[in-house]
């Protein structure tokens, strides 16, 4: 009698992987899997084909094969040819990916085992840590944070709303041998003797890394209700601007960058009524030609989103229950929140007091390796050799070569060419910014709202692209023909 397919779900914690346990079709000798699971290479993201994705309208049980071709990431926005099947074929032997991240080589062992110190509790530490992990078990790994250290994917703060999601369901579970020190200030760091105060402690340190992000830029405006004005940067800032929220309907945001535009497009997707305030002419100014810019403005307009460009806010006072933002031109807009998204400022003052060089961010090589032999920085706070991207393709690069260096395999990062994906579904809208010093005219090529901008150089290489609407699904393949932002 041939026997009955069946196969049940097991998840190992010493791994961190989730596996399928098969069981033996008699008759036939062979091994059969149900269900697979594929991994997102950008963000760690599992696609389970039993549980499919709802949400999209992948019902549970949709084969690999059978999602869309133009289905993204729900978290990184990147494409299916971004996410890796995990290869289980017994739950007694385990594929050679996963068994090779548990192999514990000699040189491992005799890592000295004073611990890597990660200060900061965001995704540039908890990705740092987890690579760290695959190459060295024994070695301590500390992470100090400020808040409670809760792991989460913070690019989803800005389309949260729409998804009908609350704070909580951004948090992700991790199974990591680190100890977490939250709600800790680092106070000084005493570099000759590798020490950090805490206040309350003083803990030693073998290797130290800067993982302390980027803080928000304060819209310099008066009046009595500034300290009324929300800057949305991590899981504490959003849990309070949604509690101010409740029994909302409108809301003002000051800044229309990538992060003001996608607030706007979850906001308006809500319900709420928005008003966007920027002192230049046009959405992202600093990322987009104007052409993309304008198909974005239209599509957002189109549901509802008032743009006041040109202007700046001049003050904010209250008005009884609301919110009164005085312009440059003249004009008042009542509201009932406001959002300051001007930008994000790396924090760098803990690597001022340690007498580390810094200029935008902390800087680093290539290598990620700060002024001290000993500490090191990566994610949003470091400029690595000049490049100051706070994006998260960039930093999870970062955490890959910087576990090697810190096991014993000096890695130096590359960056490749790294588009980014704006969540702004009203209008799609995929950039790859030129570097600063490119020198080259923009090629537009245009229908309605859909707008494809290639910035070619003197000698007709691509540099730079922006693509809205329909031409986004352009984007893999332009990707391949621009220059790498950092390489050896």
């Amino acid at each position: 009698m041939i026997g009955r397919i069946s196969a049940r779900r097991h998840y190992d914690k010493s791994l961190g992987y989730d596996f399928l346990k098969v069981k033996y079709i008699q008759n036939t000798g062979k091994l059969s899997v149900e269900m697979k699971k594929w991994l997102c290479l950008v963000c760690d993201l599992i696609y389970d084909e039993a549980e499919g994705w709802p949400e999209d309208g992948i019902k549970p049980g949709t084969r690999w094969e059978d999602v869309p071709d133009d289905w993204a990431c729900p978290y990184c926005g990147v494409g299916k040819e971004d996410f890796e099947m995990i290869e289980i074929t017994s739950s007694d032997t385990p594929s050679k990916k996963v068994a090779l991240e548990q192999e514990t080589t000699e040189s491992q062992v005799n890592q000295a085992l004073d611990p890597v110190v990660i200060i900061g509790g965001g995704m540039a530490a908890y990705s740092l840590a987890k690579e760290f992990r695959k190459l060295n078990t024994e070695t301590p790994v500390k992470i100090i944070s400020r808040d409670d250290g809760k792991l989460y994917y913070k690019p989803n703060l800005s389309c949260m709303l729409s998804q009908k999601k609350f704070p909580d369901d951004l948090i992700m579970s991790q199974d990591l041998t680190v100890e977490l020190i939250p709600y800790t200030e680092v106070v000084a760091i005493n570099r000759q003797n590798k020490q950090l105060d805490l206040g309350h402690d003083v803990i030693k340190y073998g290797k130290l890394i800067f993982a302390t992000g980027a803080g928000v830029i304060r819209a310099p405006v008066t009046g009595d209700a500034v300290d009324l004005i929300h800057g949305v940067n991590d899981l504490l800032d959003y849990r309070k601007f949604r509690a101010d929220l409740v029994g909302k309907s409108h809301v003002a945001i000051i800044g229309a960058g990538l992060i003001g535009c996608e607030f706007a497009n979850d906001l308006l997707n809500s319900g709420m009524h928005v008003d966007v305030i920027d002192i230049f002419g046009h959405c992202m100014s600093n990322l987009l030609p104007e052409p993309a810019a304008r198909a974005l403005e239209k599509e957002l307009s189109a549901i509802g989103c008032q743009f006041r460009f040109g202007n700046k806010v001049e003050a904010v006072n209250k008005t009884g229950e609301r919110l009164t933002l005085t312009l440059s031109n003249g004009d008042e807009l009542e509201t009932d929140l406001i959002i300051s998204a001007i930008g994000l400022r790396p924090h760098t003052d803990l690597a001022r007091m340690a007498d580390l060089s810094y200029n935008r961010g902390i800087i680093v090589n290539k290598y990620l390796e700060t002024s001290d032999p000993d500490i090191y920085a990566l994610g949003d706070c470091a400029e690595v050799e000049g490049h100051v991207l706070m994006y998260v393709e960039p930093l999870l690069i970062s955490a890959k070569a910087l576990a090697k260096t810190l096991t014993g395999s000096r890695t130096a990062v590359q960056y490749g060419p790294m588009p980014v994906i704006v969540k702004t579904p009203a209008c799609p809208v995929v950039v790859a910014a030129p570097a600063t010093d490119a020198q080259g005219q923009w090629v537009i090529e245009a229908d309605k709202t859909n707008v494809k901008a290639l910035l070619k150089s003197p000698d007709g290489e691509t540099l730079a692209f922006a693509l809205t609407g329909n031409y986004t699904k352009e984007y893999k393949t332009l990707r391949e023909s621009l220059p790498d932002i950092l390489n050896d």
